[in-house]
């Protein structure tokens, strides 16, 4: 397979191939495509136009990391964690909440989650040690009208480190389509959990041997990470009275930014000067 081209680029990037799936047979839309600059883009998800603009992702995102530390929050679903997911456009109905919040329903749901300890990282070790347990919370969590993308945005709250947001542009980025989002109960689990596998190769993703440059995607996500949650820290003590820190996780980076470069349009929303042709590398091999 040829080698992606990454000459020029300023480290940390990242690469999408253009193969994805963990069996190799999954496609990307367009690839393969360089993130090209993704510390001065989640920046400006998260604070460079202040909060007037940034209130949605900022706001989410600590709401998770504050509610965190509160005993037993992380296996049980509560009220606001619905309405929260509001921030990231989950169009979630009134009737979704109703359903959901059912006592059979939400019984289910939080038996499924503390089957699956909060410290979890999305690894092959845990998918395999897990595999059920997953499939389960899938399982569990999907209702009518209540597909992958609203689902992920609920579950990332209590699973940071191992569910990403699998936005509908997200999965139509990597996949071409909104996959996974079956309307079948039981298959869905395991569709959100092949899901999961492909979004782990990509974290992963690296080239041994590619003469133009550094292609490891876990190490570039592990710097932007750290460069991140520390600017960010810094615009919360100075702006906001929060010095509890910022902390972003390697799978909230990764689906960001692929909803970020492809809806390159927005950037100019979020206070990101740079020349759009950048939004979307696209390179040839």
């Amino acid at each position: 397979m040829a080698r992606i081209d990454v000459s020029g680029e300023q480290w940390p990037y990242l690469v999408v191939p253009k193969k994805l799936g963990s069996d190799g047979e999954s496609w990307t839309t367009g690839g393969p495509w360089v993130i090209s600059d993704p510390v001065g883009k989640l920046e400006a998800k998260h604070f460079r136009q202040g909060r007037e603009q940034c209130w949605k992702t900022l706001d989410y995102d600590l709401y998770a990391q504050r509610c965190a530390g509160s005993p037993g929050w992380a296996n049980r679903i509560e009220a606001a964690d619905l309405y929260v997911t509001h921030a990231m456009n989950s169009q979630l109905k009134e009737k979704n909440a109703w359903s959901l919040m059912q006592a059979g329903k939400i019984t289910e749901i939080e038996a499924a989650l503390a089957d699956i300890p909060q410290d979890t990282k999305l690894t092959a070790e845990s998918l395999d040690a897990l595999e059920d347990q997953v499939i389960r919370l899938f399982t569990a969590t999907r209702d009518v009208d209540f597909a992958l993308a609203k689902v992920t945005k609920l579950l990332w709250l209590k699973r940071p480190w191992l569910i990403p947001m699998l936005d509908s542009q997200v999965l139509i980025a990597l996949y071409g389509r909104a996959y996974g989002s079956a309307r079948d109960q039981q298959q869905f689990g395991k569709l959100a959990l092949n899901n999961l596998w492909d979004f782990l190769t990509l974290l992963l993703y690296r080239e041994e041997d590619n003469e133009t440059g550094r292609v490891d995607n876990a190490a570039a996500l592990q710097d932007i990470c750290e460069q991140v949650s520390t600017s960010v820290g810094i615009w919360l003590a100075e702006n906001a009275g929060w010095y509890e820190g910022f902390l972003l996780t390697p799978i909230r980076a990764l689906e960001s930014l692929l909803w970020f470069d492809w809806h390159g349009y927005t950037y100019e929303g979020f206070g990101y000067r740079r020349d759009k042709t950048r939004k979307r590398v696209v390179r040839r091999g």
